[in-house]
């Protein structure tokens, strides 16, 4: 595996990341969910802990300049590089398209 988790590093990170999953996973019980925390890129650890994935699901922020009109540089380079399908999901903001 690349990069490795802090060992004894900032808990902010594990504890924030616990936090999420354990909410998902009381709501998606059948739902298998591995926590992992590191400190790498984020397109490259994402494509290199997919290899067991069927489908690669990643969020979209919108910090760009334009968003809504082109991909953040991880979603960018899953799409490009990653050999699984890639959903991009950006949150519902209420708005009608």
């Amino acid at each position: 595996m690349g990069a490795a988790a802090r060992p004894g590093g900032d808990r902010g990170p594990r504890a924030e990341a616990a936090v999420r999953a354990a909410a998902w996973a009381d709501r998606y019980p059948d739902v298998p969910v591995e926590r992992l925390v590191t400190y790498d890129r984020p397109a490259h650890i994402l494509l290199e802990q997919a290899d067991r994935a069927q489908l690669v699901v990643v969020g979209s922020r919108g910090r760009g300049g334009f968003t809504g009109l082109v991909l953040g540089s991880v979603s960018h380079a899953l799409l490009h590089r990653s050999p699984w399908p890639v959903a991009v999901v950006r949150p519902d903001t209420g708005e009608q398209r």
